[in-house]
């Protein structure tokens, strides 16, 4: 019974994405998307007797997920059938020269390659080999140094599309922050990017023959997600590789919620954070990774108190995460609708303002728009901070060039960085 409340929970999303005529390709679909995988696949894994963990193999457990997972669709679809209404990308006017468009990305070209030999050494592979071997200490601040040289990156990819939208050039730009994908290992800031691109593409276009294109991108930039994953299973089969990292994405990132849902049902007064951890949690996490920290965060005061009734004594084991987690954590099996509809709420507002504050609107999806589902919230705000800092370093420089060729222009002197890609001579660009 409690799978077939959650497929009907699914049918009566899908069915709102039709009746409001919201894109497959949306944050929408994509919330959709994560929610089937992260409770599908732990289901699955019941049902086929291939529980890799103990509470996997918790029939309780798993359908009590199913529940909680439906009703917090069954939120989400009601807000958007009430509050949604679909915006469209209005068309930038292209005045800007080809050329600085060009030497924008030839200006990017340094922070590609330092960017390169920084995750080669001490990327997100380097930084799990060191996890495991508790040897974290070898890379010291350079496994911090290099994550957010790798956020700057991808900052500079966002301000590009918005200063000059997508393309050819933005595509360039778009196919190295996949190279830093392949050489760092990590999917959490690229992969979010790449649909965003496919969301802007997709938005604009209105021919089945590109639309065709564009979901044929998405199922390409899937495989090269799962392709960078599977580098480090081991094994001989191709097709065991592939399977594998989508497998153990499901079943161990919807771990966690199953220990949260375990535990409120084993303690018989759980100490739960009732929403302060999505208050101060963000504040925690901007702060170097240390032990004040995990101290101070009140979602990992939730994992400390639980884990002595946990049969893994871990919580998270494999590092994965499902929102669901921290929204029990919080208000118990009343969270995941609470915070569901508060996450949809936040979705309908931001998407009526996509062209009026379209830089904003660039970081939010790249980063709470798409990764809230599986991500902690403090870890993925900490994110959105820091790539709005570095965006708006990329537009305070284009204002600072700005004044400085109003200064040259003022005392008819020449101005030789003219060509630079950093003026502003457009009135939709502040």
């Amino acid at each position: 019974m409690p799978s077939l409340i959650f497929a009907g929970s699914i049918l009566f999303a899908i069915w709102i994405a039709i009746k409001k005529q919201i894109p497959p390709i949306s944050t929408y679909g994509i919330f959709l998307a994560f929610t089937l995988l992260y409770n599908v696949t732990p289901f699955l894994a019941n049902r086929l007797d291939l529980s890799v963990a103990p509470l996997l193999a918790d029939n309780d457990v798993i359908s009590t997920q199913l529940l909680l997972a439906a009703s917090a669709i069954v939120c989400f679809g009601l807000v958007f059938l009430f509050g949604f209404s679909r915006v469209k990308f209005t068309a930038r006017q292209k005045t800007i020269a080809v050329a600085r468009r060009r030497n924008y990305v030839v200006l990017a070209l340094p922070l590609f390659l330092v960017t390169c030999i920084l995750c080669a050494k001490y990327g997100w592979h380097a930084y799990s080999a060191a996890v495991d071997f508790e040897d974290e200490s070898l890379g010291g601040g350079l496994f911090t140094l290099t994550a957010y040289v790798k956020y700057c990156f991808v900052a500079v990819y966002i301000y590009y599309l918005y200063r000059f939208d997508f393309d050819k050039w933005a595509s360039i730009l778009l196919g190295e922050n996949v190279v830093v994908m392949a050489i760092d290992g990590g999917r959490t800031t690229v992969f979010p990017i790449i649909l965003l691109t496919i969301m802007i593409v997709y938005d604009k276009s209105t021919e089945r023959k590109t639309r065709r294109k564009i979901y044929m991108g998405l199922v390409l930039a899937v495989c090269v997600s799962i392709l960078v994953r599977s580098v480090i299973v081991q094994g001989d089969s191709l097709l065991l590789k592939l399977v594998i990292p989508i497998g153990v994405e499901g079943m161990m990132g919807a771990y966690p919620s199953l220990q949260s849902i375990y535990a409120v049902r084993s303690i018989p007064h759980p100490a739960f954070t009732y929403g302060i951890s999505y208050l101060l949690d963000p504040i925690m996490w901007l702060l170097p990774q240390a032990d004040l920290r995990e101290k101070f965060s009140f979602l990992q005061g939730w994992s400390r108190h639980i884990l002595p009734v946990l049969p893994d004594r871990q919580f998270a084991p494999m590092g994965g995460f499902y929102y669901l987690a921290e929204s029990i954590a919080a208000f118990s099996y009343l969270g995941p609708a609470l915070v569901t509809t508060c996450f949809a709420l936040a979705l309908v507002s931001i998407e009526r303002m996509k062209n009026k504050h379209r830089l904003f609107y660039f970081v939010w999806t790249s980063t709470i728009g798409i990764l809230f589902v599986k991500t902690i919230f403090g870890n993925v705000f900490k994110l959105f901070v820091i790539q709005s800092i570095a965006v708006m370093i990329c537009l305070a420089g284009t204002k600072l060039w700005t004044g400085v060729r109003v200064t040259c222009s003022t005392n008819s002197q020449a101005f030789p960085g003219d060509s630079l890609g950093l003026r502003v001579d457009r009135p939709d660009v502040p």
